[in-house]
């Protein structure tokens, strides 16, 4: 006796001596199975001895099995009784009658399996759903003990299955109640499975793959669901052991692990062969699923497919991808190209299965051509699609290009479309509305980023696409146009597709991802001389705009700001539409700094934010004539610095207060004219100007004077022997709302009637007392015709003429030098300098104090300034890894290194030797032995310095370990492996807390750049490919990014301002009104210094003998927009990066009580040298020599 479906299968025969009491009617069966069961269930002991014969056990067992035909609603207890009889029967030995345990063929427990399997005779209605529930329950019963571990011989092994196998047809068979079906269809199928691979039977695979067919593509789509469902955890975990088989024990499990949802996990142990038959019987069990009729089975078994391939693909050692394309490969491409309506979901994830196995064996594989072949003609065809597929593809191919795939590139246009097309759609617009809109356009950006460079890399490859006819228009052209040159072609798709990104994206991260694209588009097409963008000029009014609007969040205007500030210093900088540029960004930053002010934006944004406005500002102030083009972006940039921060809601603002000090200070610096240099000290022009006097000059120091005036400390240096005859000082005053009307280089058209001349020649000294009289006298006259009045009227008719005239001379009586400079004043031209900007007047006292200057006190401290870094200082670190190097030992034994590393090391900024470097050098070994290296790659513009601590340049002598790229800000580790070797050696070798760049040369002779999160070195927070033409720059502006947002920079302003207010307390001379104007006008006492050795000197020569003056005070390029020396230039005295414009320091201009809208010309004989230390670093102005106007 047996569930009727075995014989109706085929699978047992029945047995015409068995089920006796069949034909009697229920009620005498009923009460027969009552009494027996009852009986043995109270006296189980008695058993023994009740049934010692086999004819007893088997007229008892008929009895029994009667019990599992009755009905659930009325004989439950009875039905119950005679399972745990059976029960007992099988686990408790005490219980078992002799005949059973004396079977030796398992006759008996055969029978006992096939009685149970009487339980699964099902009726398609019950009287109420708990009986439905309550007959579920029973066979459940039945089916735990069915997977119990019973010893079973071959035959009981086979008679098990066939009874299981049935047991699962039963419940396909029409008509199966439905609440009984799904409470038993999960437990049957893992019973299946399970007694499947515990029975080591190879027959037992041929039945259920006769049977699979009409399980998978039964009506009832729960039962096939379940069907499919369990089939994957089946081939997940004989994968699992199979890899672990293949490939060792590092991989995959030692066990066969069925996991199921809802189950517990089921842990088999089987034999290693069977398990290596059961793995392919059961991957080729349902076939193809293309064959498959639901779309739910289609999806959940390709689901199936791809968690065996990744499980595959994940192993350390897993196999050629030729191997596993031959085991599933036809089935995918077939699926994705007939790529059947409503089977979408399914179609994805073959695409998914493909791409696994491409790229994650690719560095293991040389595919075939025909697989290669097939791979690119399928993601052709689904890169031309739209929906779920399509989405899928740009999902799992963000890095497509980054694989490097023979003939990869034939797909650029097939992307390009795509990405474009996806960009174009809403969140609304994207099926199915599981997958993040977000996420999706992350995935195009960033496929984005690895195809910016190929257009200029690619310039001279043609490519024509011949696209199936379902790909054309009616008229018979392409979707895609017909690309015969890639740069020309592709470039402006690139660059509409960024400006789309910009103007219509809402996530942040995907925001800063395309403005670092902007900036690879910027400097990929500063290299190019044909075949550029106008992308530039776009993305600076959409950044403006964007910020006009508050459309982005803080994070992102900050990343913004940071491309513009990159934009200023492009090698394009100074090109014929720089005026363009430079004026929208001026005159755009400014409104927006007038616009933040009012805004309510917290203090911590706004400061960030103002700090990013006026950095940026700076750097495009730097540019070569930023004033020049015309007046309404200089009026709206000192407008700008005109917002006050003052008040106690203000005070967070510090950091903005100091950008802006920054701003004013390079503004004025970059709009002069001349030449400048930090490296100068007061005694090389001291020297200067006594090899001028002849030997004339008995104190030199006499014409020094210091002051102190805003945060600034300001020297004068007066030369009357200066053979450059008249020195002519243009200025223009910037007090008031500016507005600058033009220069056109020409002298005055008019002369302006002074009441007195701007200085006498001849002063003598004057009683303190006398002038403190005459102001006294003056102050007390109210008449009319008062001194004072009639100044107000002189100035009211000079206001007049200024405003009348652009360009006004004042030109004072012609004297020689030798009558000038015959008094006691040795200050002639400071002195008239000063009264011309506005220093000499009533108000100066409050804002300029003469300084104390002969001691030797004095003197260190502003060499202790000078030793400050008026920059943001960087120390980079640069390590190169060699192919299959593993250890510390073998990367630090790296010298030297591939040509293209060694030309991006020199790209990184130009060779310094650190014998004679000025500048930072951060925590490198400057002592003799130069154990770091004595020539390394360094970096210097208005903002940073950057030292490289290049291991493969140091000498043989060093002592650096990986352990030390803790103390660089930024570590950049080339790469020569794949990318996917950096999280090991990462873990072992470089637990760093440095920014971390990485790196990696491509075959293609492109370069994969990745900046990675400080806090999780998983994290990508850049992935780009560049062209090694860029590679440097983009690198070093990377490095300068990360730092600047990651806000933990120090603020060498702030250091620089303590130190200047502290020496102005201790040696400012507390002047009043008398006492600041004697200073000007008489004879300065003694000076308590010495001439310098080098006096009479040639100035160049002085400039090179005191460059060991100071480790900050180097030599830089930045401020007057000057490019870059070439890679492994050294730094010399005699360079064009030692030169910056003419400073005209902030506060002396903002006190000038001339009008703003106009421009003095001063022309005065003999020559003035200005220095400013101000908290943005020391200025050295060197006067011009002029002909002399008569």
């Amino acid at each position: 006796m047996f569930v009727r479906v075995a014989a109706e299968l085929g699978l047992l025969e029945t047995d015409p001596n068995t089920n006796i009491l069949g034909s009697f009617p229920q009620a005498i069966r009923r009460n027969v199975v009552s009494n027996i069961s009852q009986y043995l269930s109270e006296a189980p002991n008695m058993v023994r001895l009740t049934l010692n014969t086999r004819a007893h056990v088997n007229w008892t067992m008929e009895c029994v099995a009667q019990g599992f035909l009755l009905s659930a609603e009325e004989d439950e207890t009875q039905m119950t009784q005679c399972i745990e009889v059976y029960r007992g029967w099988l686990f408790q030995s005490e219980f078992t009658p002799i005949p059973i345990m004396e079977d030796p063929d398992q006759s008996f427990m055969q029978k006992i399996l096939k009685h149970y399997s009487l339980l699964f005779q099902t009726k398609a209605k019950y009287p109420a759903r708990e009986f439905a529930d309550k007959h579920a329950d029973l066979c459940l019963t039945v089916l735990n003990i069915y997977r119990t571990d019973l010893k079973l011989n071959s035959v009981t092994w086979d008679t098990l299955m066939r009874l299981i196998i049935s047991v699962v047809s039963s419940l396909f068979q029409e008509g199966v109640n439905t609440i009984y079906f799904n409470k038993l269809i999960s437990t049957a199928l893992k019973v299946m499975f399970e007694l499947l691979l515990l029975s080591h039977n190879k027959q037992m695979w041929n039945i259920i793959e006769q049977l699979e067919s009409k399980w998978v593509n039964n009506d009832n789509q729960i039962g096939s669901l379940a069907f499919i469902m369990h089939w994957n955890a089946v081939c997940s975990a004989l994968t699992n052991r199979v890899v672990s088989i293949l490939y060792g024990a590092h991989s995959g499990s030692s066990f066969v692990v069925i996991k199921t949802l809802g189950d517990e996990p089921s842990q088999l142990k089987i034999e290693e062969s069977f398990v290596c038959y059961s793995w392919m019987r059961a991957l080729n069990l349902i076939g193809n699923p293309v064959h498959l009729d639901s779309s739910k089975n289609f999806s959940e078994a390709m689901k199936g497919m791809r968690n065996v391939i990744r499980t595959i693909v994940s192993s350390p050692n897993a196999p050629n991808g030729n191997t596993i394309i031959h085991l599933v490969g036809q089935w995918m491409f077939e699926i994705i190209k007939i790529n059947r309506s409503g089977y979408e979901e399914g179609t994805a994830i073959a695409v998914e299965i493909l791409c696994d196995i491409f790229f994650k064996l690719k560095s293991r594989t040389q595919f075939d051509g025909i697989y290669l072949a097939s791979f690119y003609s399928c993601l052709a065809s689904v890169l031309l699609m739209d929906g779920r597929v399509v989405i899928s593809c740009l999902l799992c191919t963000s890095n497509f290009f980054s694989h490097e795939l023979p003939g990869s590139n034939v797909l650029l246009p097939f992307f390009i479309h795509a990405i474009s097309n996806i960009l174009k759609k809403k969140p609304e617009q994207i099926e199915p509305a599981h997958i993040s809109m977000d996420t999706l356009r992350e995935s195009c950006i960033h496929s984005l980023g690895n195809i910016l460079s190929y257009a200029n890399h690619y310039n001279s490859m043609k490519l024509l696409l011949h696209l199936p006819r379902e790909y054309q228009t009616q008229d018979g052209s392409n979707l895609l146009p017909q690309i015969t040159n890639y740069s020309a072609k592709v470039k402006p798709h690139l660059s509409i597709i960024i400006q789309r990104i910009l103007q219509h994206e809402t996530h942040a991260g995907n925001l800063k991802n395309a403005l670092s694209y902007a900036l690879v588009m910027e400097l990929e097409d500063a290299q190019e001389s044909t075949n550029s963008t106008d992308l530039t000029q776009q993305v600076i009014d959409i950044i403006l705009s964007k910020a006009m609007s508050w459309t982005w969040t803080t994070d992102v205007l900050v990343v913004a700001f940071r491309l513009l500030r990159n934009l200023a210093s492009s090698p394009r900088a100074n090109s014929k539409h720089t005026h363009v540029r430079v004026s929208a960004v001026i005159v755009g930053l400014s409104k927006f700094i007038h616009l933040l002010d009012q805004s309510s934006k917290s203090m911590d944004e706004m400061n960030q934010l103002m700090v990013g406005a006026y950095r940026t500002l700076t750097a495009w102030v730097s540019t070569n004539d930023w004033m020049k083009p015309e007046a309404s972006h200089a009026k709206a940039l000192f407008d700008a610095c005109s917002i006050s921060f003052e008040g106690e809601r203000k005070k967070p603002l510090g950091e903005a207060r100091e950008a802006k000090d920054i701003l004013v200070f390079n503004a004025l610096n970059n709009a002069q004219r001349g030449d400048m240099s930090s490296t100068l000290t007061e005694d090389d022009v001291i020297a200067g100007l006594v090899r001028d006097g002849k030997g004339l000059i008995e104190d030199p120091y006499q014409y020094v004077r210091y002051y102190f005036c805003h945060d600034t400390i300001v020297t004068t240096v007066d030369n009357p022997f200066s053979a450059m005859g008249k020195y002519l000082w243009t200025t223009w005053a910037a007090h008031n709302p500016f507005s600058y009307k033009g220069n056109d280089g020409t002298t005055a058209r008019e002369h302006v009637e002074c009441i007195k001349h701007p200085f006498q020649a001849q002063v003598k000294a004057v009683n303190e007392t006398h002038i403190k009289e005459i102001l006294e006298y003056l102050d007390r006259r109210a008449t009319p015709d008062g001194i004072i009045e009639q100044s107000g009227k002189q100035m009211n008719v000079e206001e007049k003429h200024l405003q009348m005239e652009d360009h006004i001379t004042i030109t004072p009586p012609v004297n020689s030098a030798v009558e000038m400079y015959g008094g006691e004043s040795k200050s002639v031209t400071s002195r008239a300098f000063f009264n011309d900007v506005g220093m000499i007047n009533t108000q100066a006292q409050i804002i300029m104090t003469q300084l104390s200057h002969n001691t030797k006190k004095f003197q260190e401290e502003l060499t202790a300034l000078d030793d400050i870094s008026e920059r943001h200082t960087l120390q980079v670190g640069v390590v190169y890894i060699g192919s299959n190097q593993n250890t510390e030992a073998e990367i630090l034994s790296n010298k030297g290194g591939p040509q293209d590393y060694q030309e991006f090391v020199n790209g990184l900024g130009w060779g310094v030797d650190l014998k004679n470097h000025l500048g930072y050098s951060g925590s490198l070994d400057c002592s003799p032995s130069f154990t770091d290296g004595q020539c390394l790659p360094y970096y210097a513009d208005n903002s940073f310095q950057i030292i490289y601590h290049v291991p493969t340049l140091s000498s043989k002598d060093s002592t650096y370990t990986l352990s030390d790229s803790n103390k660089n800000q930024v570590l950049v580790v080339w790469l020569e492996d794949s990318m996917s070797r950096w999280d090991g050696l990462y873990e072992t070798l470089f637990k760093s807390n440095a920014i971390l760049l990485l790196v990696h040369p491509m075959k293609n002779a492109l370069y994969r750049v990745k900046l990675l999160n400080r806090e999780s070195p998983q994290a990508v927070l850049l992935n780009v490919v560049v062209r090694a033409a860029v590679l440097s720059q983009l690198v070093r502006m990377t490095a300068v990014d990360a730092v600047s947002l990651s806000r933990k920079l120090s603020r060498p302003y702030s250091m620089r301002t303590s130190v200047i207010r502290d020496i102005s307390k201790k040696y400012g001379k507390g002047d009043t009104i008398e006492t600041l104007f004697i200073s000007g006008f008489q004879s300065s006492k003694q000076s308590l210094r010495t001439l310098p050795n080098n006096v009479g000197m040639t100035l160049p020569s002085t400039i090179a003998s005191q460059q060991q003056h100071s480790q900050q005070t180097m030599p830089t390029r930045a401020l007057t927009g000057q490019t870059s020396p070439p890679a492994g230039t050294p730094i010399s005295p005699h360079s064009s990066i030692d030169k910056r414009a003419t400073v005209s320091p902030a506060g002396f201009v903002q006190s000038s009580p001339i009008d703003q809208r106009s421009s003095v010309r001063l022309d005065i004989r003999g020559s003035l040298n200005t220095m400013m230390r101000s908290p943005s670093g020391k200025r050295f102005s060197l006067a011009e020599a002029r002909t002399p106007n008569k």
